[in-house]
């Protein structure tokens, strides 16, 4: 968890920041990143990377429109930035809200 996270009435993982209130993502990568790529700042508008908690996880911030939006706009702003820096093969990833995979840690959000 970052510091400062917090948890909304509805379960995300959010943190306040200058801009506002934004969702925390987990992006899964295929492969390590390379130290000098693992970039860190704003990718898209809406979409920031603020670490890498290992050589192939990275968290995002995400400022999800309230009428729609999904975070594989954030794993596709991280991919594609990675795949123009760095060379083949090329990198896959996957994305889910923070708060997703805690409760799916936790057994909150399984169904029988």
């Amino acid at each position: 968890m970052p510091k400062g996270a917090e948890t909304s009435k509805r379960g995300s993982v959010v943190l306040q920041t200058l801009s506002g209130m934004r969702r925390v993502i987990y992006v899964a990568l295929s492969r390590n990143v390379p130290i000098e790529f693992r970039f860190v700042g704003q990718t898209v508008p809406r979409i920031s990377v603020i670490s890498w908690p290992s050589e192939r996880d990275v968290l995002c911030l995400y400022d999800r429109p309230r009428e729609s939006g999904d975070v594989g706009q954030v794993t596709r702003a991280v991919v594609a930035k990675l795949n123009k820096h760095v060379t083949a093969p090329e990198f896959f990833g996957i994305g889910r809200a923070l708060g997703v995979i805690r409760g799916i840690l936790s057994g909150n959000r399984l169904r029988h």
